[in-house]
């Protein structure tokens, strides 16, 4: 189906989708490198020490990563 041009909308006020996202993350962000307190799932507990021990080991490379224990836990997810 073809579209008239008067339906059509002017491209000046199109956003790049990587701009949207950014401006998202700037109104929404707190400032530094503070760990939110608020949480979008409020059912869940978070431990927030080891959100900035595991954070700080990411940082110094010192952190590895168990491709076994993961892959199980993707295993274990889709049985549900």
């Amino acid at each position: 189906m073809a579209l008239l041009e008067s339906n059509a909308a002017p491209l000046d006020n199109v956003t790049h989708i990587s701009e949207a996202r950014r401006s998202k993350d700037a109104n929404s962000s707190p400032a530094g490198d503070a760990v939110k307190k608020k949480s979008k799932t409020p059912n869940r507990k978070i431990d927030y020490e080891k959100v900035a021990k595991l954070k700080a080991e990411i940082e110094a490379g010192s952190y590895k990563i168990d491709a076994a224990r993961i892959a199980d836990k993707f295993i274990e997810r889709e049985g549900r």
